[in-house]
């Protein structure tokens, strides 16, 4: 079995070496298991050459607009050829052996969703040395796994969590990712949500992904768009549940 790592990305420089730093020095590049897809919007293309020197496939989108992550995503997707697809944030990094003991899990159990927890990382960056020796005790708990996120879990049913490993044929069938959401949140509990409506969703503190540290993108998280998407989100969740 193989995943497909499909990142979304836009101006992360320390990001996309942190994880050229983490793929090289742990072999995930050279592996066929893993499958590599970053797609970036900007303006003109900034990291091509990099991409294509570690084995990343690489593709562009011409757009200096609000960042619009599930149109990215859609597009890797396409590109994808592995059985399972992952939505990859740039600025995720996994501890240890967490990418491969998903695809292990994922791969084992085919009526599950599987999924992970990331940590906040206080830097934005990691060089090579230390990818093996990450120290989590510096690390915080993540807004998904604080009291009012777990409130919205445990009495709304709403579904929180990192790296799902979809299988890419259940994916195509629920109609992958909702492109009305444009900016940030909400599409990936969207999707979650719909995907798990036949199967169930586990989360494992054996997968950890650390989250490495940014400022916000106000070409991604304003407030406005905010607003919208969870209108939206709820709006969509109210009528699955008639």
């Amino acid at each position: 079995m193989s995943v497909a790592l499909l990142i979304a990305y836009r101006n992360r420089e320390n990001h996309l070496k942190t994880l050229i730093n983490w793929g090289s020095e742990l072999g995930y590049f050279e592996s066929p298991d893993f499958e590599f897809i970053l797609v970036e919007q900007s303006n003109s293309p900034s990291c091509q050459n990099t991409c294509l020197e570690y084995g990343i496939k690489y593709h562009h989108v011409c757009d200096d607009g609000i960042f619009h992550k599930s149109r990215l995503l859609n597009i890797g997707l396409n590109l994808s050829n592995a059985e399972f697809i992952t939505p990859f944030d740039i600025d995720l990094v996994p501890i240890k052996d967490s990418l491969k003991m998903h695809l292990a899990i994922a791969s084992k159990y085919k009526d599950s969703l599987f999924m992970g927890y990331r940590m906040m990382y206080p830097e934005d960056y990691i060089d090579r040395d230390s990818i093996f020796d990450i120290d989590l005790s510096i690390c915080k708990v993540a807004p998904e796994d604080k009291e009012t996120a777990v409130f919205k879990q445990l009495v709304d049913q709403e579904k929180f969590g990192v790296v799902p490993f979809f299988r890419k044929e259940t994916l195509l069938s629920v109609k992958a990712w909702d492109e009305a959401y444009i900016g940030w949140g909400a599409e990936d509990q969207d999707l979650i949500e719909r995907y798990t409506k036949n199967c169930y969703f586990l989360r494992s503190p054996k997968l950890i992904y650390i989250h490495l540290n940014h400022s916000d993108d106000l070409m991604w998280k304003e407030d406005n768009h905010i607003e919208k998407n969870r209108k939206y989100y709820y709006k969509k969740r109210k009528a699955y549940e008639l």
